[in-house]
C-alpha cells in the first residue's frame, strides 16, 4: 500500500489582516499619507509570531498529538522545545524577543489554529 503524503495547509487571513491594521497605523503615523500595503511583510513581527505558533501546532499534530486533555501539554512542549532557535531567529532579524513576547503573547503561548 503506498504511503500517503502529508500536507501542511495555513491559514493565511490572520496574517493579512494583522497587515492591514499595521499598514493603516503607518498611515496614520504619517499624517494620514499613503503607506505601503504591499510593504515586507518580513519586517512585521506579528507575522513571525503567527508563523511560530502555527508551525509548532502544526508540528505537534504531524507527530500524532492528538485533541484532548494532553493537547496543551504537548504544545507547550514544542514551544519549549524550540523556543531558543526562535529566540535566536528573531535577533537574527533585529527584532527584540522580549517585545515580541508582550506584543503577542497569545500567539506564543496559545494554541494558534
Amino acid at each position: 500500500m503506498p504511503r500517503r503524503a502529508r500536507s501542511l495547509l495555513f491559514h493565511l487571513a490572520p496574517a493579512a489582516r494583522a497587515r492591514q491594521v499595521t499598514v493603516a497605523a503607518a498611515a496614520a503615523a504619517a499624517g494620514g499619507g499613503a503607506a505601503d500595503p504591499h510593504g515586507d511583510v518580513r519586517r512585521d513581527a506579528f507575522v513571525y509570531a503567527y508563523f511560530y505558533g502555527l508551525c509548532v501546532h502544526k508540528l505537534a499534530h504531524f507527530f500524532d498529538v492528538v485533541h484532548g486533555t494532553r493537547h496543551d501539554f504537548f504544545m507547550s512542549e514544542y514551544r519549549a522545545h524550540h523556543a531558543a532557535n526562535w529566540v535566536a531567529l528573531l535577533c537574527e532579524l533585529g527584532f527584540d524577543p522580549a517585545r515580541v513576547a508582550r506584543e503577542h503573547p497569545a500567539l506564543l503561548w496559545n494554541v494558534v489554529n
